[in-house]
């Protein structure tokens, strides 16, 4: 690799798409040779509290609750799926409908027998990848556990590898590309990946990882897949995105309107550097300007205004509905973003606070014609009086969606005008770097457990090179008392390729305290402060040299 070839590759290259006003590339973890190299700007200093890495564990599928609180379900294959209880097949059949007894047992009904009772967790699995099965019309890949959950419905839990259930991701969050906009699919699949494994567990108590609609990300199994999705899941393998080698909220949104909000202006979460407000434009043009939901508008009568919130604010904010005549609705504060921070009705002589920390949350109070919720928070309000009475309300705002994170019309924008996925998650991640996952049980070395982010064959965009980040994977600390293993430090920088001959493999450790590193003494500027292997683990215990720099630290 010349990495000076590769510098004027990038300035050039520079010179010849549109002038943007971008942050620094996506990828900034680097190789640096003696005196010369593609640095990149110095990384922001990581802000406190940052979200959690997370990796999957060898053999761990993620788990999608595909339906929640169901009175009925009804599974079908081509070919006879199994029905498992414990562990065990109880039986075989094409056509299944399950429904509860009481709150805690599953009534099974297949086709050709008689309904029974069987118990309170159940699994469905297909016969094979080629005759998958089928929950209420929809087709997954995997199998699925239906359980009762204690009050009288069903959950559905489809076990689906990460990158199979992205292929039922991408397709929905990101809609139908336009022709050259290759790379804002890809960026998606990136952002879609590092949001799943980032939020592993979140509903834990639920009994699965992620919901398969907006709670989390849009997810429609193999009937949602599209060939073009899915090549861009395939040339995107295992890259997510991390700042200061932690995994980010990988949080995105349809139209942002002009201006990407802060995270921790929207929820009640730590700030993020990659995370701030800024506008969201090229040229001068704001990216999503083309969006049908750029503009929008929305109008109750004064009547209608308050049976609304009589409706939905005591759900979202303290206090009791706003009584009486309205009198009045004003915005009282914005945030850095100019979105509505707090809203302030007033109604019976009295102010009613709506906002503050939970400034998002108004979206479910002023909810729209038909109960949807309101599209953003970024929007001017106007009330409309016949003397001092309120006879109407309009909101007029700007954008789709929380506004965090990556826009997706502007993506697809980016993408329109040349630009490629680092280029894409760079703008909108600002001073990230992308890394790739493994936990696949791969030999420890260059394009195993340490495995640089190449461009993958096929993808879109301009190339870049010298650009490489590194990931511990997640079978070298696979002992963890969970099937997650979270670390602190994970991102190594080295200061030459690390393609060298590898001293001794990594054992598997008997403790999650253990620090273990991949490279002994071949690889400089790595370090571990403690041994490869620990005295209960597979192999000899051997020491990393003194001049390693890499700790490796899982915790739980």
């Amino acid at each position: 690799m010349r990495l000076v070839s590769c510098c004027a590759q990038a300035r050039a290259r520079a010179r010849a798409r549109p002038r943007a006003a971008l942050a620094s590339a996506a990828a900034v973890a680097v190789f640096l040779t003696a005196g010369a190299g593609c640095a990149g700007r110095k990384p922001v200093p990581a802000a406190a509290g940052p979200p959690a890495r997370w990796a999957l564990a060898p053999g761990r599928p993620l788990r999608i609750g595909i339906a929640v609180a169901r009175e009925s379900l009804l599974a079908t294959a081509t070919e006879p799926l199994a029905l498992e209880r414990g562990g065990e097949v109880i039986g075989r059949f094409r056509r299944i409908l399950l429904t509860v007894a009481g709150s805690r047992e599953i009534v099974a009904a297949p086709a050709g027998a008689a309904p029974r009772a069987i118990a309170d967790t159940l699994r469905l699995r297909p016969r094979s990848a080629a005759s998958p099965l089928a929950l209420d019309g929809v087709t997954y890949r995997g199998s699925i556990a239906v359980f009762a959950d204690g009050r009288g419905g069903l959950t559905a839990v489809n076990a689906v590898e990460l990158e199979d259930y992205l292929r039922g991701v991408v397709p929905l969050e990101i809609g139908v590309p336009a022709a050259g906009a290759e790379a804002a699919v890809d960026a998606q699949a990136i952002a879609a990946r590092t949001y799943a494994v980032a939020h592993l567990d979140r509903w834990a108590e639920l009994g699965f990882d992620l919901y398969g609609d907006v709670r989390d990300q849009v997810y429609g199994g193999l009937s949602a897949e599209r060939g073009d999705a899915s090549r861009a899941v395939q040339a995107t393998d295992a890259i997510v995105v991390a700042y200061e080698g932690v995994l980010i909220g990988a949080y995105y949104s349809a139209v942002c309107g002009g201006m990407s909000a802060a995270v921790e202006e929207t929820w009640a979460l730590p700030p993020a550097p990659y995370l701030r407000a800024h506008p969201d434009r090229l040229d001068g043009a704001d990216l999503c300007r083309e969006s049908k939901h750029y503009r929008w508008e929305e109008k109750w009568t004064g009547s209608e205004f308050m049976a609304l919130l009589a409706r939905t604010m005591t759900a979202e904010f303290p206090g009791p509905a706003p009584a009486g005549e309205l009198e009045d609705v004003r915005i009282a504060e914005r945030n850095s973003s100019g979105r509505v921070r707090v809203l302030v009705v007033r109604a019976g002589g009295r102010d009613h606070r709506l906002g503050g920390e939970r400034g998002d949350r108004i979206r479910w109070v002023l909810r729209r014609p038909g109960g949807t919720i309101l599209r953003s928070t970024l929007f001017d309000v106007e009330t409309i009086r016949r003397g001092r009475r309120v006879e109407a309300v309009v909101v007029r705002g700007r954008g789709n969606g929380h506004g965090v994170g990556l826009c997706q019309i502007g993506a697809l924008r980016m993408a329109t005008l040349g630009y490629d996925y680092t280029d894409i998650l760079a703008h909108y991640y600002p001073g990230t770097q992308l890394v790739r996952l493994r936990g696949r049980g791969e030999a420890c070395g260059p394009g195993g457990s340490f495995a640089p982010v190449a461009r993958a064959a096929g993808s879109s965009g301009s190339r870049r090179a010298g650009k490489l980040g590194w990931l511990p994977p997640a079978w070298l600390l696979d002992a963890a008392p969970a099937s997650m293993v979270r670390f602190t430090s994970p991102v190594v920088r080295f200061e030459r390729s690390p393609s060298l001959p590898v001293e001794g493999l990594p054992c598997r450790t008997a403790s999650p305290a253990t620090l273990i590193a991949c490279f002994a003494r071949s690889a400089p500027r790595m370090s571990a402060s403690s041994s490869l292997c620990d005295s209960s683990s597979r192999g000899k215990a051997r020491s990393l040299s003194p001049s390693a720099r890499l700790a490796i630290a899982s915790t739980r």
